[in-house]
C-alpha cells in the first residue's frame, strides 16, 4: 500500500471508533519501501486521524537500513511511532551472511541508538545456533548487547533457538548448510561434526538471557517456556 492508502485506512477507522489508540502492522518489512513510510509519516503528522489532540500510537516490525536515519526516525515518532521490532538475530556479520541478512552490525547498532534518542522503544530478536555460527560468532552477538543493552527496551530470545522450519531453505536443503541428515526432528538436528546440536544450542541461549540480566537488558518470550523448563522436558 502507499503511504495514503495506509493513513485512510487509520483514519477510516478511528472514525468508526473513536477509542481506538493504537495500531499494530503485522508486515514483517515495515521499512521495505522508505518514501512509503516517510509519506505516511508525514500524512499522519500533517491530519492526525480524526482528532489531533488524540495522537494514535503505532507498532511495527522493521528490517535494519541505513535508510532509518535520525530525520527519518524522529518523523515516524512525531507521527506516532511507539515501537519498532527488529529481528537482529546474531552479532556477527559472517552469520548474518549466511542467513541472507544483507546488513552490517555497526548500522543495526547505530538505527537501534538513533531510534531510542528520538524516543521509539526498541524490541530486538535473537536466534542461536545457526548452521556455521561457531563460539567465537556467538560472543560477538554477547559483545552486541554489551554495546547497544543500554538503548534496547527488550529483547527476544528464540525459544526454538535456530528450527528447521517446514518449507524454509534450512530445511530443503540441509546438506548445503552442512547439517547432518537424515535429520528426523526440526529441534534435535545437529551439524555434521557435531559441534551444533540441541543441548549447544539451548546453553548458548541461557547465556545470552544470563549477559542481558547481567547488562540490565530485559528480555522476553513469545511463548510460554523457558530455558530451564526446556532443559528439563528435552
Amino acid at each position: 500500500m502507499s503511504g495514503e492508502r495506509i493513513h485512510q485506512e487509520i483514519t477510516y477507522q478511528r472514525t468508526l471508533n473513536q477509542s481506538l489508540g493504537h495500531v499494530d502492522f503485522a508486515d514483517l518489512v515495515f521499512n521495505g519501501r522508505i518514501d512509503r513510510v516517510i509519506e505516511f509519516s508525514e500524512l499522519m503528522v500533517k491530519y492526525p486521524p480524526y482528532d489531533p489532540e488524540f495522537r494514535i500510537q503505532w507498532v511495527a516490525n522493521g528490517v535494519i537500513s541505513s535508510d532509518l536515519t535520525a530525520e527519518t526516525l524522529t518523523l515516524m515518532k512525531r507521527a506516532g511511532c511507539q515501537r519498532l521490532i527488529f529481528g537482529i538475530e546474531s552479532g556477527s556479520a559472517s552469520v548474518l551472511k549466511l542467513m541472507k541478512k544483507h546488513y552490517d552490525p555497526e548500522v543495526a547498532k547505530r538505527v537501534i541508538r538513533l531510534a531510542y534518542e528520538t524516543g521509539i522503544k526498541v524490541t530486538v530478536n535473537f536466534m542461536f545456533g545457526f548452521p556455521g555460527e561457531t563460539e567465537d560468532d556467538f560472543l560477538k552477538t554477547l559483545d552486541f548487547i554489551k554495546e547497544s543493552g543500554k538503548y534496547i527496551e527488550r529483547a527476544y530470545p528464540s525459544r526454538t533457538y535456530c528450527a528447521l522450519e517446514e518449507y524454509s531453505e534450512l530445511y530443503e536443503y540441509p546438506e548445503k548448510f552442512g547439517i547432518k541428515t537424515p535429520f528426523d526432528h526440526h529441534l534435535y538436528w545437529e551439524d555434521k561434526e557435531g559441534e551444533n546440536k540441541y543441548p549447544v544450542r539451548l546453553e548458548r541461549c541461557s547465556r545470552f538471557e544470563e549477559f542481558c540480566h547481567s547488562m540490565g537488558v530485559k528480555t522476553d518470550r513469545g511463548v510460554k517456556t523457558a530455558v530451564d523448563l526446556d532443559n528439563w522436558y528435552n
